[in-house]
């Protein structure tokens, strides 16, 4: 079951790092709004018809936790809108940066609200693993990192890490006996209704133009079915049956997918910081996910 799920995780990781590459030509064709709207739209109604069947077997506990439900998609709804909202603002190096302090953010919550204990080993392996990524981000280059600078994008990025956290928490907390997919299915639509209010205060009835578009219908459908539908089931099912605190660890690994995707899709050259921020974050995600630690 741990193995799948950790399997599961790494999956989660390249599936969302590919939904990044991909939102990259969006950005002249859709407001961030709409394509998060829109996406969501369509997430449902996939999701829809493939659990309709199972609707009426768990309507009972989703009447009695619909509150909760509610709140997972009112926290996916913003932290994926401002996510993609961040980019207009900010560079793509300190929305990177600062998106991969949602394991300790995600940790610190835990260890607040007394979800979470871990071993000093573990603590070890979430520093390696952000030593990897800092190494990634800034390609070794330390000039980067004294030349880091706040606006409002970062803003936004941080304000996305913590709602994804928050979700993650809670997901774990509330621990509901829904299945993974029913929980994204009623989550889903929370977001969609979240944010028609939203996208339309914001682009009007533009957002209806973006449906005739068969590029943007490509990009939009894309989006709804691997990084949203798939990868957040998959997330969803992954943290009930590790944790918290281990879950979100596995996002260290979006960086290093994003360095082979720049490798390969883009023809960047490998380089030395490539080997060594990936080992580091491989290592990092090792530890805390499979080594019970030198003291609880």
């Amino acid at each position: 079951m741990l193995a799948n799920s950790y399997s599961a995780l790494v999956f989660v990781m390249f599936l969302w790092t590919s939904g990044l590459v991909v939102s990259k030509t969006a950005t002249n064709l859709m407001t961030p709004f709409e394509l998060s709207f829109s996406r969501w739209v369509i997430c449902s109604l996939i999701l829809f018809i493939f659990c309709f069947s199972q609707l009426k077997c768990h309507g009972q506990m989703i009447q009695e936790n619909i509150q909760k439900l509610f709140v997972l998609g009112f926290l996916l709804a913003l932290g994926s809108t401002f996510l993609v909202w961040s980019v207009d603002s900010t560079t793509v190096f300190n929305a990177s940066l600062l998106g991969a302090s949602q394991p300790l953010i995600t940790l610190i919550i835990a260890l607040i609200i007394g979800l979470e204990i871990i071993s000093r080993l573990q603590y070890l392996g979430i520093l390696l693993g952000l030593v990897g990524v800092f190494i990634l981000i800034t390609k070794g280059n330390s000039d980067l990192i004294f030349n880091f600078k706040f606006n409002l994008g970062d803003i936004l990025v941080l304000a996305a890490v913590l709602f994804y956290s928050l979700y993650t928490v809670f997901l774990v907390k509330w621990s509901m006996k829904i299945p993974g997919h029913i929980i994204m299915l009623t989550s889903s639509f929370s977001a969609a209704l979240i944010l028609f209010p939203l996208t339309l205060m914001h682009s009007g009835l533009a957002v209806v133009q973006l449906w005739f578009d068969p590029t943007a219908i490509l990009i939009i459908f894309f989006m709804a079915v691997f990084p949203t539908a798939l990868a957040t089931t998959l997330w969803n099912k992954a943290v009930v049956n590790v944790g918290a605190n281990k879950a979100s660890v596995f996002i260290n690994l979006m960086p290093v997918f994003g360095a082979l995707a720049s490798i390969l899709i883009f023809q960047d050259r490998f380089q030395l910081f490539h080997f060594y921020g990936t080992i580091l974050v491989v290592i990092g995600v090792w530890m805390v996910a499979f080594r019970k630690g030198l003291t609880e």
